[in-house]
């Protein structure tokens, strides 16, 4: 008698310190896991999902992990400033003794480059595989407005949301091109004095000092993905089936989703998208 040991037909790997607890991993990994259940009864047809969001996802949790470090790195910085740790007047001269600028440009590039990765590639082959185009929100002008115009033939509430995306998308992706394709880096750090200390003033991209553009950024990106899939998903649902909004009050602390399968005539109200200003928090 040969014996063969079982192997095993799971692997379970740590992904990061946070659980359901977490918004950004409760509604971006386990709600959208559950919508697809549902809305993809077909589970051949699960695969292509799948590998499609689980690229966003990957790519967005890297992403955040990187405007994290842009935050810390000048939040530390300004710390050593403010304490006269890395920072001296000598007469007229400002000195500092630890720069932080091509750290910042590193990272400035890496965020840039995966959350644009994460909205053009990334979402683009998510709403593909879910019977949605969207490609021509990365488009010129002209092809924006004909690909939005269509769409909202059949999908106006989308339409809507996507012309309003349009106003920081645009901004991203040129911000990620201008390093592409005209060699922009950061500017560096600006010190002044005033009244014997010396105060940092943060470079800027787009128009806006980069920690608050990063965060709006990081911002505004997870609210897309959390949008646009349980849109797409709730388009595939079946007859009678579709999605209600848990208020945030009424979400369970253990588990934050914000979303939920419900009759489509069962009394509960249906969730419609709608782009807001409130944070992917406060939503």
């Amino acid at each position: 008698m040969i014996v063969k040991p079982e192997q095993p037909k799971l692997t379970i790997s740590k992904l990061a310190d946070e659980g359901t607890s977490s918004p950004f991993i409760a509604r971006l990994t386990l709600s959208p896991i559950k919508l697809r259940d549902v809305a993809l009864p077909d589970h051949t047809k699960h695969e292509a999902f799948d590998m499609a969001y689980e690229f966003v996802f990957m790519t967005a949790i890297n992403t955040r992990a990187t405007s994290q470090q842009i935050m810390e790195i000048i939040a530390e910085h300004n710390r050593k400033i403010f304490a006269g740790e890395i920072a001296r007047l000598q007469g007229h001269m400002i000195h500092i003794d630890e720069s932080i600028d091509r750290e910042l440009r590193k990272h400035v590039e890496d965020f840039l480059n995966s959350a644009v990765r994460v909205l053009k590639q990334g979402m683009q082959n998510v709403a593909k595989t879910l019977q949605l185009n969207i490609g021509f929100l990365f488009q010129k002008d002209s092809t924006f407005e004909n690909g939005v115009t269509a769409l909202a033939k059949t999908h106006p509430k989308l339409a809507a949301y996507l012309r309003e995306t349009r106003k920081w998308s645009e901004r991203l992706i040129s911000s990620r091109n201008a390093i592409e394709h005209e060699g922009w880096v950061l500017p560096r750090v600006v010190y002044t004095e005033n009244a014997g200390r010396i105060q940092t003033e943060e470079p800027q991209i787009s128009g806006q000092p980069v920690t608050e553009f990063v965060q709006y950024m990081m911002d505004r990106l997870c609210c897309f993905i959390e949008e646009v899939t349980a849109y797409a998903l709730q388009a595939q649902m079946p007859d009678g089936i579709s999605i209600t909004e848990i208020s945030p009050s009424q979400r369970n602390p253990q588990c934050v989703e914000r979303f939920q399968v419900a009759l489509a005539h069962g009394g509960m109200p249906l969730w419609s998208i709608a782009y807001h200003e409130s944070t992917f928090e406060e939503t």
